[in-house]
Order: structure tokens, then sequence, then C-alpha cells
């Protein structure tokens, strides 16, 4: 039968005790008495947040062998932070007859007084550690609402460099030239179709490129930079695409100008790898640091991530020029496109694509059990689209960069609109019949702004899309049977702002 000394200590630190000091401390508290049986049991390097410690395991083994009769420790807390898994451990030594010794509370569990001691320090043990957690926690997301450094390495294709905000000292990220081009070809290269995510990791490998982390590139720490916002200069439609992520936006849309990257925070394995599915709560606050990704490029990429999520007879983006437009009525998120072949008799096979909402996987949407085909909501699309282009074929082209500028603050003028409307629209249940009359005025009043917004917009776009074809609009409805998906898409995401489905219900939204 032995006496058992534990010390532990997790890092090497001017202030921390050494486990020489705790062994010496463990052996004077026992004096001569048995000083011929004591084992000494030491784990340095390991924290007290878990008792999986080769030592500690150790010792608990000959506690169940029976050939351990006392515990001495320096502190409490050497043995576990955590009041369950002291509890148990206590339990376990109780239910042996081994008492257990702690030098710096004074205290021997082989009293009933100790006993009580124990349990009231592991308590105030228990909720210092709770607070001292929740105080981290506080400031974590304090700082990330601020768009401050909230710690690790920078994301590959950055460098970490100091800063100051709101008079603090702090870090932000600046363009790394070297793997700011490798991350610009990959966001290139998967939108395009013209590499996979394995098929970029693989050249990355090839070329010598290690990760943040010193290791080699896998498909899913690729798909971790293609789906991350840090890299893309966010802009109104970067707002209003994460929001129907559901993620918790702590920036007003009217920041959102088209030059910062944001920072994403909450619970990180949540969002890794090629089936991230939304930022349900995640916060997305924007950087101090400069985006280099534009965002047209950027969304275009997270539309093929929301297409192909967690599903493996899911099409790319190729299936449908519609791909990334289409939200289902019921719950409002973006549906994709499913792809079938049946055989049959009479020829070898017959090819069938239907636009499908994922939350009727689920079960929690009441959608129409009816899918709409592509091919039906692809001629129903180009007939409206073609003749909303009829109605504009003497626009002239403008500025690009104009454009664009104008473009976004539109884009955040509508934004701001549609939110007004959408409280009065509240308001009306507790209204009176006297209020009720002005808050239909004002609706009117915003509904005739949406329209003038929505106008203008449509103009812009298809400024931008005859500037990037160099076709006027009148060849476009020429030549637009001739265009592959592609070139539709661009045309078609310029002017469609969203359309939405129920079965064969379609509602068609142009901005």
């Amino acid at each position: 039968v032995i006496f058992a000394v534990y010390a532990r200590q997790s890092v090497d630190k001017k202030d921390s005790i050494s486990i020489e000091t705790q062994i010496d401390e463990c052996k004077r508290k026992l004096g001569e008495n048995g000083k011929e049986n004591i084992q000494i049991f030491s784990d340095k390097g390991f924290s007290g947040k878990s008792t999986n410690r080769p030592e500690f395991q150790r010792m608990m083994d000959g506690v169940r062998e029976n050939r351990v009769a006392k515990i001495i420790v320096y502190k409490l807390d050497r043995i576990s932070r955590s009041l369950i898994d002291f509890l148990k451990i206590e339990e376990e030594l109780e239910s042996r007859s081994v008492s257990f010794i702690s030098c710096k509370e004074e205290f021997d569990t082989s009293t009933p007084m100790g006993k009580m001691m124990l349990h009231i320090l592991m308590v105030f043990a228990e909720m210092e550690r709770e607070t001292i957690q929740k105080r981290i926690t506080d400031n974590y997301y304090a700082r990330g609402e601020k768009g401050l450094y909230l710690g690790g390495y920078a994301p590959f294709g950055y460098n970490k460099i100091p800063a100051y905000a709101d008079g603090k000292k702090t870090y932000t990220y600046e363009i790394n030239p070297s793997e700011s081009e490798y991350v610009k070809s990959a966001y290139s290269n998967y939108a395009n179709d013209d590499k996979s995510l394995n098929a970029i990791a693989r050249d990355w490998n090839e070329a010598g490129i290690p990760t943040r982390k010193g290791s080699t590139w896998k498909g899913t720490t690729v798909a971790g930079i293609l789906t991350n916002p840090v890299f893309v200069r966010a802009n109104a439609d970067v707002y209003n695409f994460l929001k129907t992520l559901k993620a918790t936006l702590n920036n007003p849309i009217e920041d959102y100008t088209g030059k910062n990257g944001c920072i994403a925070y909450g619970n990180a394995k949540s969002r890794k790898g090629a089936k991230f599915k939304n930022y349900e709560n995640q916060f997305v606050t924007l950087g101090l640091h400069e985006g280099y990704i534009d965002s047209d490029l950027w969304l275009r990429v997270q539309f093929k991530f929301k297409e192909r999520s967690g599903h493996t007879s899911l099409g790319t983006g190729n299936l449908s020029w519609l791909s990334g437009l289409v939200k289902c009525k019921c719950c409002g998120l973006s549906e994709y496109v499913k792809h079938t072949q049946k055989k049959s008799r009479q020829i070898n096979s017959r090819e069938y694509k239907y636009f499908y909402c994922r939350n009727r996987l689920a079960g929690v949407c009441a959608a129409s059990r009816k899918m709409i085909s592509v091919d039906f909501l692809e001629s129903e699309a180009e007939k409206a689209l073609l003749a909303r282009l009829k109605e504009c074929q003497d626009i002239t082209i403008a500025d690009t960069a104009e454009d664009n500028t104008r473009s976004n603050l539109l884009k955040i003028q509508l934004g701001t609109v549609d939110k007004k409307i959408e409280n009065l629209i509240e308001s009306l249940a507790d209204g009176t019949e006297m209020s009720m009359k002005f808050i239909n005025e004002a609706i009117d009043k915003f509904g005739e702004e949406r329209e003038k917004i929505s106008s203008e917009l449509l103009q812009i776009g298809l400024r931008e899309a005859k500037k990037e074809d160099q076709f006027t609009t009148a060849q476009i409805i020429t030549d637009w049977k001739n265009y592959d998906t592609d070139a539709k898409r661009k045309v078609a995401g310029n002017m469609i702002q969203e359309i939405k489905v129920n079965g064969y219900d379609v509602d068609i939204v142009f901005y």
C-alpha cells in the first residue's frame, strides 16, 4: 500500500508552482510517517480541464487495484478544474476508502469536516472558472463586433500587421502579394468549373505551398478559403446574401461599400468544409482590412457551394442559367437543381431536371410537393426577360466605375426602403382606423420610391450586360437562343433580383 503524491503543471511560468515545489510541500505535509511508502506521480504540460493525463490515470489504476491508501496534492485544482470531474473522482476514492489531502487548502477527507470543506471549495473553484470563461467569451464577442483581431493565424492570402482601433492596439490583415494570387486563381478556377476543390489542393501541394499550420492542402481546406467572407470586397449584394444565410450582421447595409472584407466568428466548426450551409448563430462584421475578391465572383462561388452542399447527386451551375436566383416561396431558401436520368424501353435514357427546396428534405417546408421543371421555369423567365429587354432597347452605356458605385448605393437604398415598408406593414396590426389610413399612404409613397430605384437598377444592369459582351439590347434579343449557359446567366444576373416559386406558382422579381 502506498501514499500517492500527485503534482501537475500546465506550462512553465515565472509565477507558477513547479512540479518539484509541489512534491516538496506534499512530503512536508506527510512528515516522517509513511515516508518510505511514498510514490510520486507527476504530469507536466497537461491542463486541468481534462483528467486524461498519463500519470494521473496510472495513479487511478493503483487506486482501483487497492494499492493506494492516500492521495496528497499541493492544491485542489492540481487534480481537476471541473467540479463534475472531481466529484466523480472523489466518489471513487471514497468507495475504495482512499483519503485525500490538500496542502494548500489544509483539509483531509478522512475527517467529516475535511469532506465538507472539500465540497465547498470545489463549488467556489467551479464558479471562478465559469466566471473567467464568461469574461473571456464576452470580450471575444465585443472585439468581434468592432471588427478587431480575434486571435489565431492570419488567413492564407493575408499577413497579420499591428493596427489601432478605438485608441487600442490590435491587429489587422494586409494582402500577401504571392499568396493572394493563388487565392484569386482558386476563386476564378472554381467559379468557371475549370478545377475542382481537390484539383486546386493538388496544384498547391505540388507547388510546395503549405497551409497556415504547415500541413498539406485538402479539398476541405480549399473550401474553407472559398467560403470565407474575409476576402470579399463586401457590398450590398454580399450583405443581402449573408442575411439569407441567417448571419447576425453587426454593420448596417450602408457600411457595405465594396471595400472591406468581413470577419465571421462564433462556432468555427460549423463554417468549415465543403458542406458549410449557413451562418445560423454566427456573427459577421466588417473588418479593418481591404478585401481583394470582387463581390460578383465571390457570390458566384457561394452559389455554387449552395447548389452542391450536402447532395452527392447535385449538378453544377451549368444545369441551369437560373441557378442562384430561384428561391422557395414558402421558406425563402435558395433552390437547387435536382438532376435524374431514367431508362426507357424506347430510348436509352431520359433526363429530368427540377428545382428543389432543401428544406423539404428536412420536412420543415410546406411547399408544394410538385417540383417545377428547369425547362418550364427557364421558358417563363426567358419570355419575361426578353419582354423587359424590349422596353429598354435605347439605353446608353455609362462609365463602368460610376455604374458600379451607383448600383451599390441604389441597392443600399432599396434595402432601406424595403425595411421601412416592412415596419409599416407590421404596425398595421396595432393601428387605429385613422392611423391605418396614414400608414397605407406611407406604404404607397415608399412603394413609388422603390419602383424608381428598381427602374434605375434595371438600366444599370442592362448597361453592364451590354458592356461585358459588346452587344446592344437588340442584339441580346436577337442572339439569345445562341447564348450558352454562362452568357445567359450573366444577363439574367444583371436583370433578375430573384425568382420565387412554389410548385408551378412563379413570381419573377426584376431589379
